[in-house]
């Protein structure tokens, strides 16, 4: 697995999620909220942490592994998850815990398996009832 591969293209998305961040910072000039700075640090953000994965990263060879497209995924979920949650962060709208367990809510926590909509939910696959 080349780790070089894999930053190559985390450095792509941070730089994406960068540009993306361009259109709430703009309305958020439009309509005079005092969020344009929080999506303007995280812009700079994105933009400093994408610099550093292409910095380390380049591709040497046309063809990508199966682990690399899986490192990829997964650390292109987690790297957009935390950079997304940033302007949350940064604007004081949320807390940093709060962030994390709003970005991540896919991640199995204390009691979620037993609430009563995971067992319907379990019930209802197996029974062809989806």
């Amino acid at each position: 697995m080349d780790l070089h591969v894999i930053c190559q293209f985390l450095g792509i998305i941070a730089w994406a999620q960068s540009g993306v961040m361009t259109l709430p910072l703009v309305m958020a000039l439009v309509f005079a909220e005092d969020s344009w700075l929080a999506f303007l640090g995280t812009m700079g953000t994105c933009a400093l942490a994408g610099w550093g994965f292409l910095r380390y990263g380049h591709v040497r060879t046309k063809k990508l592994t199966m682990r690399e497209g899986i490192a990829i995924t997964g650390l292109g979920w987690l790297l957009a998850t935390f950079l997304g949650m940033l302007p949350y962060c940064l604007g004081s709208y949320l807390t940093i815990s709060t962030a994390c367990s709003r970005a991540f809510p896919a991640l199995p926590g204390p009691g979620r398996r037993s609430s009563p909509i995971w067992r319907f939910c379990r019930r209802a696959s197996f029974s062809g009832a989806v």
